[in-house]
């Protein structure tokens, strides 16, 4: 399985490393909002070109997923998100949210979806 998050970050890259990375022995914005310990071996980051916003099919496409694009888009125009400019992954995972609708850096919690 593999847990994505889809939208539009208008974070820089320094404050996105900041999200994603701990400080000492504080965990990562990024483990806090996901409630869990992060191994970023499996967790992947994409930006789309220039950063650029684009249509959610576009951005899936742009952002290489190999998994059931047609689906995530549904379930991502289901859910609000229409474009983005970044996804993020989480390999070998399924995340449960616990609080519906909460943003992750400007990203939603698009689902739990099969890897092929």
């Amino acid at each position: 399985m593999v847990a994505i998050w889809l939208g539009t970050c208008d974070r820089d890259s320094e404050a996105e490393l900041q999200y994603m990375n701990k400080t000492g022995k504080r965990k990562s914005q990024l483990s806090k909002d996901l409630n869990s310990p992060i191994d970023l071996d499996l967790f992947l980051w994409q930006t789309t070109d220039n950063d650029e916003i684009l249509p959610v099919e576009q951005l899936v496409k742009q952002l290489h997923c190999d998994y059931d694009v047609d689906e995530i888009v549904r379930v991502a125009k289901e859910k609000g998100v229409l474009a983005g400019n970044r996804m993020f992954s989480y390999h070998f995972s399924e995340f449960t949210e616990n609080e519906p609708n909460k943003s992750y850096c400007g990203l939603t919690f698009i689902g739990n979806f099969k890897m092929f």
